[in-house]
């Protein structure tokens, strides 16, 4: 009996010792899990709310739109330029027409003297300084849609 009881003895210390080292490895995976825990929280804590994310998407959204609005607006500029330079060619066509009218009146007012022998009529003469205007003509360029290309007359 004392035989057995000692077998039992062995066969029970064998058992304990073999839960506490269980019970060790359950510890530390317990603790380490804990830490891995702790790290996530950490992580977490940095990272944007579902509030600041759709915070972003919304400044996205309205940066988008104001990148159309600003090519819209560069677009309009270019065809203004283009309308703007249109309208100084025609304005220098009319300064021209204007300086051919007026040197048609002189002529004509000088013919009219020497026909009508000193009658004092008055013509009056429209003249029109001369200024520089810029011929542009648009042409397209790979980076932008419509560019000029000046040249100064």
């Amino acid at each position: 009996t004392k035989y057995e009881l000692l077998e039992k003895l062995q066969v029970l210390q064998k058992r304990t010792l073999k839960q506490s080292i269980d019970n060790s490895n359950i510890k530390n995976r317990l603790a380490e899990t804990q830490k891995a825990n702790e790290a996530l929280k950490r992580m977490l804590s940095h990272m944007p709310t579902v509030e600041v994310k759709h915070k972003l998407v919304v400044q996205q959204r309205i940066n988008r739109q104001m990148a159309k609005k600003l090519k819209t607006l560069a677009a309009e500029r270019s065809l203004d330029e283009v309308e703007l330079n249109v309208r100084q060619c025609t304005i220098k066509k009319f300064a021209e027409q204007i300086n051919c009218m007026r040197e048609l009146a002189v002529t004509y007012s000088a013919n009219r003297s020497v026909t009508k022998n000193n009658k004092n009529e008055d013509v009056k003469i429209i003249s029109v300084d001369q200024q520089k205007f810029i011929e542009c003509a648009p042409y397209s360029d790979v980076d932008s849609n419509v560019s000029l290309m000046c040249n100064k007359t």
